[in-house]
C-alpha cells in the first residue's frame, strides 16, 4: 500500500498509510497540489508570489512557512524536502499521485509499438485504467480566487488532461467499435464520456450517430443528430457542419453498412509506425494545420544543416512565434538526409536540467545499457550515428547547453536543430532570430507606417489581396476552419490586415484572435486587439497548455526572466 496518496481528479483527497487527511488551509493543499503536479523543487519567493501575491514578500515568506508547518503536520515531514531556500514534494517510491499514474498509463500505450492498438491488450487496459482514474474533472471545485496565477495554473493543466482524457475515451471507443456488435455498448458508453467534455464537439457526436448506426438503432443516431444540432444552435447560435449533415442524411438514406466501415481500419491513427517514422521523421507531432509561410525560414535552415560547418542551429523567438512548427518543417526537410533519420525530444514538460539526457534517450527509444549514468548511455547510443535531434522548447532548460556540446563532440553525425526563446550561447551555436509573418503595409501611411483605428481604410482603393501575405493568409485559414464560406468585402480584409499588423505578425496570436471570428465581427476583434488581447483566449480543446491564451504566453515569458531583467 502506498505511503501518501494524492488524489487531484475530483476534490482533492489526501491519504497517508490508507487513512484520509485533513488538511485544513486551502492554501497549504494547493501548495501540495502544485509540487506533486510540477515535481520538482520551487523556490520560497517563488510559492508565496504564487499563492500570495497581494502580500509583502515577508508576509508571503511567512505563509509558505506556516503551510509547510500544516504539511508537516499532516503528512509528516518525511514526504517535504526542504534544502536552502528551495521546497519539494519527496520522490519516494510509495508516493502515488492519481494525476501522474493517469499519465503513465497513458504513455505506456502511446510508446508501445504494434500494428494495431486494438490487438495489444495491454495498451486497451492501460488506456481503460487511464479513463477509470479521470471520473472527475482535476481539482473539481477547487479555485484560489485571491491567487490568480495559481488559478491560471490550475486551469491550464485541467484543460491539458480534459484534452488527453478525451483522446483515451476517443481510442478506446473506436477500439471497441472495432470489435463488432459485441462490444459496441461499451464503444457508446465511452464515446458518451468523451462527449460530456465538450457537448459542442461535433466529431464525438458523429461517432455517437455511427456507434447507434452500427448498434442498429438508427433512431438513436438520428435524435443524436438533433441534439448537435440544437447544442450548436443554442450554444454558438451554428448549424451541424456539411460532414454531420451528410452522415445523417446516409443514415436516413440507409447506407449505414458503407458509413460503419469507417470505424474498422487495419490500423487506427496514431498506432503501430507512422508512415513518417518509416521515413526516417520519428516522434514528431501531427501537425493539427496546414503550414503557412516561412518559406525562405524552412530553406536557411535546411540549408545549414546540409553544410558540415553547421551541426547545431538555434530558432530563438519569443512564445507564439511559430518556432516549433518551423522546426518541424524543416526537419521534415532534412530527414531524408541523415541515415538514421530526424527525431523530435520535447523538452517542454522536463523540469530539471539533469533531466534532459533522459529524456533525449526516451525520445529516441533507446534500450537500457545497464549503465547508470545517462550522459554516458546517451553519448553511446549517438557516437556511431548518423541523426537530426530537435530539440524543442528548450529555454527553460539553458544549463542543459553542456549536454549539447558532449553530443557534438562525442557523435560527429548527430546534427541539432533547438527551438527556444533564448539561445544557448555556444560557440559553434547558429542563429536564426524568427520574427511575425508579413502583413499588408498601411494603406496611405508606408513612409511613417502609422497604423490605427483612425486611420483603418485610409488609402484602400482596392481590395486587399490578403492570400498574397502570410499573416493575413494565417487568418483566412484561422477563419474558415470554422466558417468555411468565409469571404470578407474589402472593409473586412483592411481590418484584417490592421489586425495582423497590430499582432506584429506572430502566428498563435492571430490564430487565437481568428478563433473568435464566429462570434464576435472584425470591426469588434479589431477593438478587442487593440484593447489588449486580454479577452482572446483560445476556446480550442486540442490547444496546448502553455498556449491557452496570449496572457499565459507572456506569463510564462516573464517568469523566465530573473529579477534584473524584469525590472528593465
Amino acid at each position: 500500500m502506498p505511503g501518501l496518496v494524492l488524489r487531484l481528479f475530483g476534490p482533492p483527497q489526501v491519504e497517508r498509510d490508507g487513512a484520509l487527511v485533513h488538511i485544513g488551509r486551502r492554501k497549504a493543499v494547493a501548495l501540495l497540489a502544485y509540487l506533486a503536479i510540477t515535481r520538482r523543487a520551487h523556490g520560497r519567493d517563488e510559492l508565496a508570489a504564487l499563492l500570495w501575491p497581494e502580500m509583502s514578500q515577508h508576509q508571503a515568506r511567512s505563509m509558505v512557512r506556516s503551510a509547510l508547518v500544516v504539511l508537516h503536520q499532516a503528512i509528516g515531514k518525511e514526504w517535504l524536502t526542504l534544502f536552502e531556500d528551495q521546497v519539494a514534494l519527496a520522490d519516494q517510491p510509495d508516493l502515488l499521485v492519481d494525476v501522474t499514474r493517469f499519465r503513465r498509463l497513458l504513455a505506456s500505450a502511446a510508446v508501445h509499438r504494434h500494428t494495431s492498438l486494438a490487438a495489444c491488450d495491454a495498451c486497451v487496459l492501460a488506456l481503460a485504467d487511464a479513463a477509470d482514474i479521470a471520473m472527475s474533472p482535476y481539482l473539481a471545485g477547487f479555485s484560489l480566487p485571491d491567487a490568480p496565477e495559481f488559478d491560471l495554473w490550475q486551469s491550464m493543466q485541467a484543460d491539458s488532461l480534459q484534452r488527453e482524457l478525451g483522446d483515451a475515451l476517443e481510442q478506446l471507443a473506436l477500439i471497441h467499435a472495432a470489435e463488432g456488435r459485441n462490444a459496441v455498448r461499451t464503444a457508446i458508453d465511452y464515446a458518451k464520456r468523451w462527449l460530456a467534455l465538450d457537448p459542442l464537439h461535433e466529431p464525438a457526436h458523429r461517432l455517437l450517430m455511427l456507434l447507434f448506426a452500427e448498434a442498429g438503432d438508427r433512431a438513436a443516431a438520428l435524435q443524436q443528430f438533433d441534439e448537435c444540432s440544437r447544442v450548436l444552435a443554442a450554444e454558438l447560435d451554428a448549424e451541424p457542419s456539411p460532414e454531420t449533415v451528410e452522415l445523417r442524411d446516409r443514415i436516413v438514406a440507409g447506407e449505414v453498412r458503407s458509413t460503419v466501415d469507417a470505424l474498422h481500419p487495419t490500423t487506427q491513427p496514431g498506432d503501430g509506425v507512422r508512415p513518417s517514422e518509416q521515413h526516417g521523421f520519428h516522434g514528431f507531432p501531427d501537425a493539427p494545420t496546414s503550414f503557412v509561410g516561412r518559406a525562405d525560414e524552412v530553406e536557411y535552415v535546411a540549408a545549414r544543416l546540409s553544410d558540415s560547418t553547421c551541426r547545431l542551429l538555434t530558432i530563438v523567438g519569443p512564445g507564439g512565434m511559430g518556432k516549433t512548427r518551423l522546426g518541424i518543417e524543416a526537419a521534415r526537410r532534412l530527414a531524408p538526409r541523415f541515415a538514421d533519420g530526424a527525431w523530435f525530444v520535447d523538452l517542454a514538460p522536463v523540469t530539471a536540467v539533469a533531466a534532459v539526457p533522459a529524456a533525449i534517450l526516451r525520445a529516441l527509444e533507446a534500450p537500457g545499457t545497464g549503465s547508470t549514468d545517462t550522459v554516458e548511455r546517451l553519448l553511446h547510443f549517438l557516437a556511431g550515428r548518423q541523426t537530426l535531434l530537435v530539440l524543442d522548447n528548450f529555454e527553460h532548460l539553458l544549463g542543459a547547453a553542456e549536454y549539447v556540446m558532449q553530443v557534438l563532440a562525442a557523435a560527429p553525425g548527430v546534427s541539432i536543430l533547438v527551438t527556444t526563446r533564448a539561445h544557448l550561447q555556444l560557440q559553434q551555436e547558429w542563429l536564426l532570430p524568427l520574427d511575425g509573418l508579413a502583413a499588408p503595409p498601411v494603406p496611405g501611411n508606408l513612409a511613417t507606417g502609422v497604423d490605427g483605428p483612425t486611420n483603418l481604410n485610409a488609402g484602400a482603393t482596392k481590395l486587399v489581396d490578403l492570400e498574397a501575405y502570410d499573416a493575413t493568409h494565417l487568418f483566412l485559414q484561422s477563419v474558415r476552419r470554422q466558417l468555411p464560406d468565409f469571404q470578407p468585402d474589402a472593409a473586412g480584409s483592411d481590418r484584417i490586415a490592421h489586425i495582423c499588423r497590430l499582432l506584429e505578425g506572430m502566428p498563435l496570436a492571430i490564430e487565437l484572435t481568428a478563433s473568435w471570428a464566429r462570434r464576435l465581427s472584425l470591426e469588434l476583434l479589431a477593438h478587442e486587439v487593440e484593447d489588449g488581447l486580454r479577452r482572446l483566449a483560445s476556446t480550442a480543446r486540442d490547444a496546448l497548455p502553455r498556449h491557452r491564451s496570449m496572457v499565459a504566453v507572456f506569463d510564462h515569458s516573464w517568469q523566465l526572466l530573473d529579477a534584473r531583467e524584469q525590472g528593465i
